[in-house]
């Protein structure tokens, strides 16, 4: 006997307003609530018992099915008075265990066909502790992934990673079957989530957790977009499903009788009972009309969902928008994509709602106007982070409104102050006041560091114990970046914050009276410089060096230092330092050139060489695990933007080492080293091992998971843990494949004794990688 838990106590926040006055399983698609659909899944697989636990709105579920049955599936009702977790949720409503083989959990917000006879099958052919329904993905970063073997056996998960970190495209449904044993380890009235908790746990003990990739249908409706495609879906036959009515040879489907009028509709369409549709009226392809509603005449309609006793009035239109329950729109009014109208909440005549903006129930647009912000909560969906941070490289135009929200959006997330730093030029200084600004307005205090460079804005960061700053870069690919303690990249979590603040336009406000504190910090550089001076503390007299940046104040700040610790200017050896300081190459006059990866080899070799450990990028050489191992040191990696704690230890000891990613640092460190040992400039190149680092840009226009998926079940891979991208151990050298942040490319970074055969890895792994691609689009 199996028995079902349907776990029903989602908010569904992100679908606010449609979900203010219902909780998410009781979102109507194509007329019914999504978790009647999950109900009939059940009964086809002859599911004959389900416990739904319930906790936002619960009533209006338990009301929805007072009968307690539905189909042939007896209902039990089992309301958490404390959040449990998903894991203690299913332990809440199956306290004594349950009778049978297995339990299925499965999610009562989220459409689905699965084939869940296969899954109990294989559940039982593993001898699984715990068996996971995967889904293959388009983008992976709204889901958490599984990881697993050749043989299809779960070992590791990250929870809706950037593409960086997405090395499979697998997303976990939500659907589960559970073995007695595996339920007997989620402890009784306490939070404990399954990804997080209960499957670490297997995992540690080594138990079984099967993977099984159901090819069907699975959306999770968890935002308007999603809910919109997913009726499209359902009405176009792709989703294996009951929908009540009558389809007619057009494909479209009554639930009553045909309205009566000379309308058009252009299939397919769903069409409730009691709706009116008045003469010359459009309802085009993907639009669901509910039950009651009315489309009055010359009204248009294109892929939109109106729910039951809506109303739109004559020479309306409608393109992609969501009208909730007893809403209006009046006459000539206009809602764009992903706009929608709360529950009797009225667009007044004329007036247009924006793509992506939402009006709270009860509300009322004005007529005439135009609608470009949330009425209650500001604006739409806002900008992702990329590789180059929010704006940068991406094309975002970066403006002082942008800047605002963003200042609206930091201040939103938690942290009671906000580290802010910039470029010198006048247009960056504007931005910086205006983020300055609305992170003020939030009631949140702001250390402002001034005009810096990156890197003396992370020191500052570093030095004032600050969880969450933003850097604003100058030039034409001007940008925004987010940094945490000790002047790290920021988490994902972080990240996400941000973003989903900009997105939905949920800002945190103050009265006058609140407002936060601006303290003048732009004196740090002077806590810098002394800095700089500690790592050459007997000086560096004797010693001649030349500096050279783009960026004035940097070299000022260093050619000042090295004067201050006794060196002289000579070209013999030159300092080339970026106009961030995150990067140095040096000069040798008649010997070559170091780059910016060989200084910082040579810098950590004095560490290794006292047995110590040093944190460094994920993407850094492998060549300096190898050099840590003769010296008797290790390399710890970190993250640039991790979905998880994994890489905690070494960010917490990245936090002290500030000189592993400060070229200034750098660069004091190694004149230092070489004045203590006596080191003369030409006995630096061989110190180290021959290695040399070649990198190239794949474009895929895609999601790349399911090709880092392929990659990643290689026998060539490098370690089992989920990191950013995938390391290949090759005959010739080591090669990291790594995703760009916002997807839609892949970058080859390929290490070897030479930059020759460096770079002939680089096209051997390209070659080997667009044929996926193109076995990835005919998917």
């Amino acid at each position: 006997m199996i028995q079902a838990v349907i776990m029903a106590g989602g908010a569904g926040s992100r679908l606010r307003p449609l979900t203010c006055d219902l909780p998410k399983p009781m979102a109507r698609l194509c007329g019914r609530p999504n978790i009647e659909y999950i109900l009939d899944l059940l009964a086809e697989h002859s599911i004959t018992e389900a416990a739904v636990t319930v906790q936002y709105l619960a009533q209006r579920i338990e009301e929805h099915f007072e009968s307690g049955e539905y189909r042939g599936v007896r209902l039990r009702f089992v309301r958490e008075e404390q959040p449990l977790g998903t894991a203690g949720s299913v332990k809440n409503a199956v306290p004594n265990g349950f009778q049978g083989e297995a339990c299925l959990v499965i999610s009562g917000d989220a459409m689905c066909d699965f084939d869940l006879t296969a899954a109990l099958r294989r559940h039982k052919e593993a001898n699984a502790a715990a068996t996971i329904v995967v889904k293959a993905v388009e983008d992976p970063r709204e889901y958490g992934l599984v990881d697993t073997d050749p043989e299809g056996m779960v070992r590791g998960f990250v929870e809706k990673p950037c593409f960086s970190q997405a090395v499979s495209n697998l997303a976990n449904t939500g659907v589960y079957i559970l073995s007695p044993r595996a339920l007997e380890q989620i402890p009784c009235h306490r939070f404990y989530d399954f990804a997080k908790d209960l499957f670490p746990r297997l995992l540690e003990k080594r138990w079984k957790i099967a993977a099984y990739e159901d090819r069907g249908y699975w959306c999770d409706i968890g935002d308007i977009e999603s809910y919109r495609r997913c009726q499209r879906d359902m009405l176009e036959g792709k989703v294996r499903c009951r929908i009540e009515g009558e389809r007619d040879q057009m494909g479209n489907i009554f639930a009553g009788p045909r309205p009566r009028g000379s309308y058009r509709l252009s299939a397919p369409v769903y069409v409730g009972a009691g709706v009116e549709l008045g003469d010359g009226a459009l309802v085009e392809a993907g639009s669901v009309i509910d039950r009651g509603c009315s489309v009055g005449p010359d009204a248009r309609v294109t892929a939109s969902v109106l729910l039951p006793g809506s109303l739109v009035e004559r020479g309306s239109s409608l393109t992609g928008a969501v009208v909730c329950a007893g809403a209006t729109v009046r006459r000539k009014a206009m809602l764009f994509e992903n706009a929608v109208l709360g529950a009797d909440a009225t667009a007044g005549e004329g007036s247009t709602i924006r793509p992506g903006v939402r009006v709270w129930a009860g509300k009322a647009v004005e007529a005439g106007v135009t609608l470009r912000d949330n009425l209650q909560h500001g604006a739409g969906r806002g900008p992702c982070f990329e590789d180059d941070g929010l704006g940068g490289a991406g094309g975002l135009e970066f403006t002082p409104e942008l800047a605002l929200r963003l200042g609206l959006a930091l201040g939103s997330c938690g942290e009671r102050r906000i580290g802010v730093g910039g470029a010198g030029d006048p247009a960056t200084q504007v931005m910086r006041q205006a983020l300055i600004a609305g992170v003020l307005s939030t009631g949140c205090d702001v250390l402002d560091f001034g005009p810096c460079f990156e890197s003396l804005f992370r020191f500052d960061l570093s030095f004032c114990g600050v969880g969450l700053g933003v850097y604003l870069g100058g030039g034409e690919e001007a940008g925004a970046r987010l940094f945490t303690f000790g002047g790290l990249p920021a988490t994902r979590a972080q990240e996400r914050s941000v973003e989903g603040a900009l997105q939905r336009g949920e800002y945190r406000r103050s009265s006058r009276e609140g407002f936060g504190d601006s303290s003048n910090l732009t004196g740090m550089k002077l806590l810098y410089e002394n800095e700089l001076l500690k790592y050459a503390p007997f000086g560096l007299s004797g010693l001649g060096v030349a500096v050279k940046s783009p960026n004035r104040e940097l070299q000022t700040i260093l050619r000042g230092t090295l004067e201050r610790l006794g060196a002289e200017e000579d070209n013999s050896l030159t300092l080339q330092v970026s106009a961030d300081g995150g990067s140095i190459g040096v000069s040798c006059s008649g010997l070559g050139y170091l780059s910016h990866g060989k200084v910082l080899a040579l810098c950590c070799l004095r560490e290794f060489q006292r047995g110590r450990a040093v944190a460094l990028p994920y993407e850094s050489p492998r060549a300096l695990d190898e050099l840590a191992a003769r010296e008797g040191g290790c390399v710890e990696r970190y993250l640039s933007c991790p979905a998880d704690h994994t890489d905690d230890a070494a960010r917490e000891l990245a936090c002290r080492q500030l000189w592993s990613r400060d070229a200034l640092m750098l660069a004091v460190r190694l004149l230092a080293w070489m004045k203590e040992e006596q080191l003369a400039p030409e006995q630096l190149f061989h110190l180290l091992p021959e290695y040399d680092v070649a990198s190239v840009l794949i474009k895929t226009g895609r999601n790349p998971a399911d090709v880092l998926r392929a990659l990643a079940q290689s026998e060539q891979r490098e370690g089992d843990g989920i990191g950013e991208g995938v390391v290949l151990r090759d005959p010739n050298g080591v090669v990291l494949i790594r995703p760009l942040k916002r997807g839609g490319g892949l970058r080859v970074l390929a290490e070897a004794h030479s930059s020759e055969i460096a770079m002939e890895l680089c096209a051997q792994y390209e070659k080997q990688i667009k044929p996926l691609l193109a076995d990835s689009a005919d998917r």
